[in-house]
Formats: structure tokens, C-alpha cells, sequence
């Protein structure tokens, strides 16, 4: 091969070298920019609930603060009036899918954590059959945050004892072993709050009365919470849980139980909330529940639990909330794109539209 064959060969190879690594910067660099735009855009596309600030709910959000802070503001006048009238206090949040029910509440109740005040929520899901499963999550909530968040927490007055162990100890002392095992097969998640407790000659059971109303048609004991049948077991399990609940809520400012997509509640849940609003000797203890209004017609048992509670007096503070106007999305999508550039963009479109605002 002669010297110039060689040379042009040579020649071809460094270009085609230089090209390859001309097109890796490219693709690279391409890349990247894709990769920062799509950043951008992840950036605005999460909008993460828990930095956000809710528009056009400054009065909802105001009613429901202020109904945290009554909370602690309750004497012991208050609640000895509230016992003999019967009578407790609830808040019910309605409104479609998708409205801002649960943020609304989380955002307005779930501010006081460190402050001494609990939030505990359940859920109900569509098409699960299991009665009482939303109140037993948010009784595992209340039960994890007291023996989480407040173990390591004792005062003066509490001689440095935590709250987790003054409310145990509380709980074994009025508690008898039986009605300790049967509140851990309803809530198996408060099993740690609840703790152990030997069985007492001298404290006898609140459920021995109701004992053959869990025998099968053999004799043997079904033992399980779960199968509440007969008014007394019913009865005896209300009691039972609204006594556990008096002996949480004592120990904290407010005490706030947030139950979710009522519209799939079943009817035991609903007894037994409404049992609990009934009793005015629950102190600094706030119910509050959210449902899908169009979900619920007048003859759903949720509107039928409701209308009775009315007319037993109860307190019902009800909130309807609605779709946003035109200008709180605007402002709700402000937010969230930080550039200049999108913020000129959406101003430009909100100048356009004063007539749908």
C-alpha cells in the first residue's frame, strides 16, 4: 500500500473517530437537557400535599381549627354538662370524588401532633367487606402515635412517666384480662397499647354477662369480636370501647378520630359512632367523617344515622365542599410552576378569563 493510501486510510479513520465522539457529545448533551426537562416538568407535575397550601378554603379551614382549639378549651363544667345532657359533637365533610375532602381535613386537623393533640384516621374501601375496619385502622393510628410519639414524653406532673405508660397502666388497672383480650381481637393493632393483664378473682369480667352470646349451638366459645350478635354483646363492646377511648383522650388537649369515605361504612360502625358522640363523658374527643354526597341519597344509612343523631340533639357541624372557580385553579397551578416563565404565562391566561372567576 503506498504512502498516500496509508495516509488517506489514516485520514478516514480520524474522522470518522472525530464524528463518533462529535455524535456522543450530541446524544449526551441531548440527554441531559431531556433529562433536566423532564425534572422540570416531575417537578410540577408532583404536587406533594403535605408543602401545599389549599385555595379557596380559608373559611373551612378557619371552622375547623377552631374546633380544634374548643377541644382543649373544655372544663370539667363543660363535660359534666355534656354528661348529663347526653349529647356530643361531630363534623361531617361532604362533597364529589376528587373535591379535597381528606387534604381539607388532614391540612386543618392534623397541624397540633406537637402540640398535644392526636389525629388518627381510617379508610373504608369500596367493596371490603369488613365490618368496623376504617374505625379499627384509626384506632391502630391512635394506638401507634401514643406508643411512638409519646413514649419517650413525661412532665412534672406525670412523674416522669411517659403517656404511652400512664394510659397503659390506666388501662390495666380498669381493665379486666377479658375485656383486655377482647379490645385486642377488635383493634389487633392497639394489642402493644393495650398490653397484657392477668386475669383478677377480684375485678370480674364486663363481658361475663355476655359470654353465652358467643357460644355456638356445641358450647364452645367462638372467641372471636368480630361476630357481634345480640343487643348486650353489642352493648358491652360500645362500653367497652368508649371507656378506652375515656382513658386516651384524658391524657391529651384534643384527640381527633378522622373516618373516611363513610358512603362504604357498614352498620356497625355507624352504631358504634354513634354510641360514642352519645356519651358526654369522653373528654377533648372530636369525630369527624367524609363521604361522597352524591353517593349518599336520603335513604342511605349513613343520612338515616345522621337525621336520628339531630334529633338526639347531637351537634353535626357540616361542611359541603364544592369544585374551585376558575381563578383558585389558576392560583392552585401558580403554585407549582416556580419559573417566571410559567407564572407569566398563566397570568396572561387569568387576565383572559375575569368573566368565569
Amino acid at each position: 500500500m503506498s504512502m498516500s493510501t496509508t495516509s488517506h486510510c489514516s485520514s478516514i479513520r480520524g474522522s470518522n473517530s472525530s464524528s463518533t465522539r462529535h455524535l456522543a457529545e450530541i446524544i449526551v448533551t441531548a440527554a441531559e437537557s431531556s433529562q433536566h426537562a423532564n425534572k422540570q416538568i416531575s417537578n410540577i407535575a408532583q404536587l406533594r400535599l403535605s408543602n401545599m397550601q389549599l385555595h379557596g378554603r380559608d373559611d373551612d379551614i378557619k371552622l375547623l381549627r377552631r374546633k380544634l382549639r374548643e377541644l382543649a378549651k373544655k372544663d370539667d363544667c363543660d363535660e359534666e354538662d355534656a354528661a348529663k345532657n347526653h349529647v356530643g359533637e361531630m363534623i361531617l365533610v361532604s362533597g364529589t370524588s376528587g373535591t379535597g375532602k381528606s387534604a381539607l381535613i388532614q391540612k386543618s386537623l392534623g397541624v397540633g401532633s406537637n402540640r398535644g393533640y392526636i389525629f388518627a384516621s381510617g379508610k373504608f374501601e369500596d367493596k371490603l367487606l369488613r365490618p368496623l375496619s376504617a374505625f379499627s385502622d384509626a384506632m391502630t393510628c391512635l394506638a401507634k402515635c401514643i406508643t411512638v410519639e409519646h413514649n419517650k414524653k413525661g412532665g412534672l406532673s406525670s412523674g416522669g412517666s411517659s403517656i404511652a405508660a400512664l394510659i397503659r397502666d390506666k388501662i390495666q388497672n380498669e381493665f379486666d384480662a377479658e375485656d383486655v383480650e377482647q379490645l385486642q381481637r377488635l383493634f389487633p393493632g392497639c394489642a402493644e397499647l393495650l398490653g397484657a393483664r392477668r386475669p383478677s378473682l377480684f375485678c370480674p369480667s364486663s363481658h361475663a354477662d355476655a359470654a353465652p352470646l358467643f357460644r355456638g349451638g356445641s358450647g364452645s366459645r367462638l372467641g372471636s369480636f368480630n361476630l357481634l350478635v345480640g343487643k348486650e354483646s353489642i352493648s358491652q363492646t360500645h362500653y367497652a370501647v368508649r371507656r378506652l377511648l375515656k382513658i386516651v383522650c384524658s391524657h391529651f388537649k384534643g384527640v381527633v378520630l378522622f373516618i373516611d369515605d363513610l358512603q362504604w361504612s357498614d352498620a356497625s360502625t355507624l352504631d358504634l359512632l354513634k354510641s360514642i358522640v352519645l356519651d358526654g363523658e369522653i373528654p377533648h374527643l372530636l369525630i369527624v367523617g367524609a363521604y361522597r354526597e352524591d353517593e349518599v341519597p336520603d335513604h342511605h344509612p349513613l343520612a338515616l344515622h345522621t337525621r336520628e343523631l339531630e334529633e338526639m340533639n347531637v351537634s353535626i357541624t357540616k361542611i359541603k365542599i364544592g369544585n374551585l372557580s376558575v381563578l383558585r385553579h389558576w392560583e392552585w397551578i401558580m403554585m407549582t410552576a416556580k419559573s417566571n416563565h410559567w407564572q407569566k404565562q398563566f397570568t396572561e391566561r387569568q387576565k383572559a378569563i375575569p368573566s368565569l372567576c
